[in-house]
């Protein structure tokens, strides 16, 4: 599977790319709203929007990424340097994966490792991961483990490039970022640093 950073990519590629966003205006899904409008120039909730009137996802501020299998789009998400603090970083934002691939925990296994690697050579001393109301249960992907299965649990993983190798940290209350009430997970990627989350808490 490769990857291209969005602002690398030819007419057609982007042409391919806002097809495949289109693809989902059906989708009942809360999340998915935020992905494609076709007044999107408009709707500055939208990815396009932020695409091409924001510097969110322009290096060195950020990048976002779109997952190909051969020329077939199989996933896309962001990363962003965080504007509450210049050393965590958001990672798999805005992550929509094609239906067709959503049983191969594309997000687990290419997504997160990938970005986490994006905030390591940007000199990042935290990721996150950062959920809504709607989707705050999606977290529990990190620890749930199989019935009788003999599952490695996030705090023991063996593989330094993959998400919660440094430990598995969840937050107990709701922070406030980009203006919008968020669950957040993380890991330290500078055990040595600190940062406390209650200076922005949701109230």
């Amino acid at each position: 599977m490769i990857h291209k950073n969005f602002y690398e990519l030819s007419l057609l590629e982007k042409d391919h790319f806002y097809e495949f966003l289109k693809s989902f205006k059906d989708d009942r899904s809360p999340a998915v709203k935020n992905m494609w409008d076709d007044d999107w120039a408009n709707k500055n909730y939208t990815l396009p929007y932020l695409l091409h009137n924001t510097t969110r996802f322009i290096e060195p501020n950020g990048s976002f990424f779109i997952y190909y299998n051969n020329d077939d789009i199989v996933a896309c998400a962001g990363v962003y340097v965080s504007e509450f603090n210049k050393s965590i970083t958001l990672i798999g934002v805005r992550l929509l994966i094609a239906y067709k691939y959503r049983h191969q925990n594309i997000g687990v296994n290419i997504v997160f490792p990938h970005q986490k690697q994006w905030a390591t050579e940007h000199n990042q001393k935290m990721i996150v991961i950062s959920f809504n109301d709607y989707n705050k249960n999606l977290s529990e992907i990190f620890t749930r483990q199989r019935l009788g299965e003999k599952v490695k649990t996030v705090d023991k993983l063996t593989d330094p490039k993959k998400m919660f190798y440094n430990g598995y940290n969840k937050l107990s209350y709701p922070v406030l970022i980009q203006n919008t009430k968020q669950w957040v997970i993380y890991e330290y990627l500078d055990k040595d640093w600190f940062y406390d989350w209650s200076q922005i808490k949701y109230e």
